[in-house]
């Protein structure tokens, strides 16, 4: 059954802006971030919003929220990356370590 626009929950957006950071601190923020915000990640409450102008960051992060059992989108914007990360209820991955 698929739901309409008006019954899809409102996610919260947790913006960060690394650009000009390098990995692997653009890693640790990401990761930091993930980890302060499980909770409503996990619960499908909330998105990661994460800008960033260093390239290798569009391969550490994802994979590594991959891993995490998290949903990745990577969109090259002009003269950055945005990388979502979000994980929709009713996953099939099991509960994150």
């Amino acid at each position: 059954m698929e739901k309409s626009i008006q019954e899809l929950p409102v996610l919260q957006t947790i913006t960060l802006d690394v650009r000009g950071q390098v990995c692997p601190a653009t890693l640790l923020v990401a990761l930091e971030n993930m980890n302060t915000h499980r909770s409503a990640l996990l619960g499908g409450a909330a998105k990661l919003h994460i800008m960033t102008d260093n390239r290798e960051a569009t391969v550490t992060i994802p994979g590594t929220a991959r891993a995490m059992g998290y949903t990745v989108a990577v969109v090259h914007a002009t003269g950055y990356y945005t990388i979502e990360i979000w994980r929709t209820t009713g996953s099939d991955k099991g509960g994150l370590p």
